[in-house]
């Protein structure tokens, strides 16, 4: 009898803990991305369009709680007045109301075509709004921030033509700059949720095509190719994307606004 008891007394301690944990873990991911549509600080509410399940965008309005907290791109506490139509933000929601509100970086994919120093410019091609490909200068802000393509601080004379990288910035001018590793551009053939992996063809070496697996960064971005903040379920076999990767892992991924042809299928989630 006692051990019946016994049994069932850690069967259910087991199923508690079980619970708790699964519920922690719920909580950690609660963190949604999306992008603000309007901010109305009187009534306390934020509109934003995120993606659902199916990748497709929906539009939702949430209440600001009492003693959210606010972070600006830099991960400095703000104001509510700090944030605006456009923003990419992290929201984090508790019994229904957004509890935390960060902004994140806007950044953009592009290729380096000329860094010049001494002028303080870097000349890049990039694609607008339509898909189209554009070249670009833009000026070096004061201070501005570099990395390599492990996420470790460099600096501009590091950077040269050819490299892949993500740029932020700010009054026109780009506030960081962020390396890419070489083989940036890939096109994924497959998104194993369980696994939190990604495959694609990447160039070897070699210069032949060979696909290789990438493992998902708890923190990792998405990018569609309106370049809003979006989900994996956006991304599909063919798909052509730039990948940044740091120590083997995916830390942002970006899709290529370039048409998908008809005969593209949906990547398979596991």
């Amino acid at each position: 009898m006692r051990r019946e008891m016994f049994g069932s007394l850690a069967a259910l301690a087991l199923f508690t803990v079980t619970a708790v944990v699964a519920d922690d873990v719920k909580g950690k991911n609660s963190k949604d991305k999306a992008t603000i549509a309007k901010v109305d600080a009187k009534k306390g509410t934020v509109a934003v369009t995120t993606k659902d399940e199916k990748g497709n965008s929906v539009e939702k309005t949430l209440h600001l709680a009492d003693g959210a907290h606010y972070e600006d791109s830099d991960g400095k506490s703000a104001k509510i007045d700090a944030f605006g139509v456009g923003d990419h933000v992290r929201i984090t929601e508790k019994d229904g109301k957004i509890s935390e509100l960060k902004k994140c970086l806007n950044r953009t994919c592009a290729t380096i075509t000329k860094v010049d120093a001494k002028d303080s410019t870097v000349a890049v091609t990039m694609k607008d709004k339509d898909g189209k490909e554009v070249e670009k200068t833009m000026k070096l802000a004061e201070g501005a921030t570099y990395f390599d393509n492990a996420g470790k601080p460099s600096k501009i004379d590091s950077f040269k033509m050819g490299d892949h990288v993500l740029f932020s910035e700010k009054d026109g001018k780009i506030t960081e700059l962020k390396k890419g590793v070489e083989h940036s551009k890939a096109k994924i053939t497959k998104v194993d949720a369980n696994k939190g992996t990604v495959s694609a063809m990447v160039k070897a070496p070699n210069g032949d095509d060979a696909e290789r697996i990438f493992f998902l960064t708890d923190d990792i971005e998405y990018i569609d190719d309106a370049g809003d903040v979006a989900t994996f379920e956006v991304f599909q076999s063919g798909d052509e994307v730039l990948i940044f990767e740091s120590e083997g892992k995916i830390k942002e991924l970006n899709k290529d606004k370039t048409p998908k042809k008809t005969a593209d299928k949906k990547v398979s989630v596991k």
